[in-house]
């Protein structure tokens, strides 16, 4: 067998993205805004002068352009063009189709209230032979659920309400950013404790217009332990994000070794 039939028999076999995001509500309109998605950097000055420069930039750009149907050496600007013609829906399902993805396991808790919905997704992918997975986030949830409950007790009743039958829910995983925002060094925190610390919160909160984000170490790793508790009998799969992640990371607080 050549290289080339091999290629066309893996070509065949459906893949599962075990680790995704859905699409933004907002297009796409300029360069600068569409190199935002290379890099996990919010500087300004790595999307103007450094991600082009990058080996996944340009390879990325060659794949892209293939996958819209063009030839010849990409332009960005009809690549703008081809994918605001396709619309989300579109580009999703051509996306799909081209990578022969046979499920995705999506993550709904990052950039949430910019983003499609499960039901959109479900909605993009109708008769397509890909179910999509909704995968909860543990601490963006969690926050949600601090806005709506600014009293420790009425929280943590939803939030243990929140995590039971969370496959009558629809929910396939469970997902925590617990290295992210505070650490892998999980340590027994007690309920009064955990009380305390949420006071703290949202009384600080109180004081700013900013949305809420969880980094309490008390609090998160209360949380986190409550809730394996919870799901530990229910059969889910619980996914520990590690490493490089939000900006703000201390990679050794990260490290899951």
């Amino acid at each position: 067998m050549g290289n080339s039939d091999f290629t066309l028999k893996l070509n065949e076999i459906p893949v599962i993205d075990n680790h995704c995001h859905p699409p933004l509500k907002s297009s796409i309109e300029t360069e600068s805004e569409f190199k935002r998605f290379f890099t996990e950097s919010f500087d300004p000055r790595i999307v103007s002068s450094h991600v082009q420069n990058t080996l996944f930039y340009p390879q990325s750009l060659r794949d892209i352009n293939a996958m819209l149907g063009r030839g010849g050496e990409p332009n960005i600007e009809a690549i703008l063009t081809e994918r605001n013609l396709l619309g989300t829906a579109g580009l999703v399902r051509r996306i799909v189709q081209r990578a022969n993805i046979g499920g995705m396991i999506v993550d709904f808790g990052y950039q949430a209230d910019d983003s499609h919905s499960v039901d959109d997704m479900r909605g993009m992918l109708q008769g397509l032979d890909c179910p999509c997975l909704y995968v909860l986030r543990l601490e963006t949830r969690a926050e949600q659920l601090m806005i709506a409950n600014p009293d420790f007790d009425r929280f943590m009743t939803a939030f243990v309400l929140e995590f039971t039958n969370l496959r009558v829910k629809g929910v396939a995983a469970l997902k925590s950013i617990i290295a992210y925002r505070s650490g892998l060094d999980i340590q027994p925190t007690t309920e009064s404790q955990a009380a305390e610390a949420f006071n703290e919160v949202m009384a600080s909160q109180k004081q700013t217009e900013i949305p809420l984000r969880l980094t309490s170490k008390t609090l998160l790793d209360y949380l986190i332990v409550e809730a394996l508790n919870i799901v530990s009998t229910q059969n889910i799969p619980v996914q520990f994000h590690t490493a490089l992640g939000d900006t703000d990371v201390d990679l050794l607080k990260a490290n899951p070794l």
